[in-house]
This record gives C-alpha cells, structure tokens and sequence, in this order.
C-alpha cells in the first residue's frame, strides 16, 4: 500500500497513477491525522494536487472512488473477496444517505462526484461488511459506542501518565 498525505500535497500522486503504480487510500488513526474519515481522504486525493498541477484533470472523483475500493483490494491481494460489489464476492456495502444539501441539486446525477467533492462520512447511514450489518442509521450494531468512548478516554489518560505527557488545551481559554 502506498500511503502519505506528503505523496498527495507534493503533487507526486498523478505521475505515479501515469506510471501504472497502484496508488491506494486508507485510514490509520485519527491520533496521526486527526480524521479517519474516508470520504474526505477520496476528496484530498483527488483535489489537493490539483493547485499543485494547476490541472483540474488529474485524479477525479473515480479514481479516487476506486482507490478507495478496488484498488486497495488488489493490493492486498484480496480483489478476489473484495472491493468491488460482483457475484461471489464477500458483500461489504456502505449506503450513503443523500438527502442533504450536499448532495444538491440532483444528488443521484452524479452519485460519485457529489460523494467525494461534496460530501463526508457523516452522510454514511449503514455499512455492511461480509453481509452483516455493522452500522444501521448511524449507530454501530457491534459495538457500544459510549462504552467504546469512555473506555477509550480512560486507556487515553493512563498512555498519558506512563509517558509523562501533560494533556493540557493549546487554545488559549480564559
């Protein structure tokens, strides 16, 4: 997997598309980047080298789309299971809601293009993953979130205090 907002904000993402390199997207943690929201990074994929390149052309909405899905999947080698909705395959299908205003005018139009330059993963109302139903109208179906938070908070301040790292707020508030 190639990776690395560096690759995408130096320009480099468009010759190594042209050069046949299998460019793929993906998420690792939120504590790196601050997000782990894959419809924004579709959306820096295909726009943040366009100032560079000064071309509007380069790595559009479905390049990005399939970098996120088909490409990803044969670069682990799993193309045969994943990344693409094909008889066989294991059914992994998130649905987007598309009634917001992001989506307007005529958000099925073009679907993929509002998704990726319009749009977030907040949109997201259902995943599914090997036909299971992991998130139903946006709320998780394996997983109890407020437990998940707490207990992500408490494993949080602990990493903190064996480091020695003071959690302290950078915005000054009075």
């Amino acid at each position: 997997m190639f990776g690395g907002f560096g690759c995408i904000a130096h320009g480099k993402f468009p010759e190594l598309v042209e050069n046949g390199v299998r460019v793929v997207l993906g998420t690792d943690a939120c504590a790196v980047s601050r997000f782990i929201d894959m419809v924004r990074i579709m959306y820096l994929a295909s726009c943040a080298h366009k100032d560079v390149k000064a071309d509007p052309t380069v790595i559009g909405a479905h390049k990005a789309m399939e970098m996120a899905t088909i490409d990803g999947a044969k670069a682990l080698l799993w193309d045969d299971e994943i990344g693409s909705l094909e008889p066989g395959k294991l059914a992994d299908i998130v649905i987007a809601d598309a009634d917001g205003i992001e989506w307007q005018p005529n958000p099925m139009e073009l679907p993929v293009a509002n998704l990726v330059y319009s749009a977030n993963g907040s949109c997201v109302r259902t995943v599914v993953i090997d036909g299971n139903i992991v998130m139903e109208d946006r709320r998780f179906t394996m997983v109890d979130e407020q437990d998940y938070v707490a207990r992500a908070s408490v494993c949080t301040s602990a990493i903190f205090a064996r480091l020695g790292v003071e959690r302290r707020t950078v915005w000054p508030v009075r």
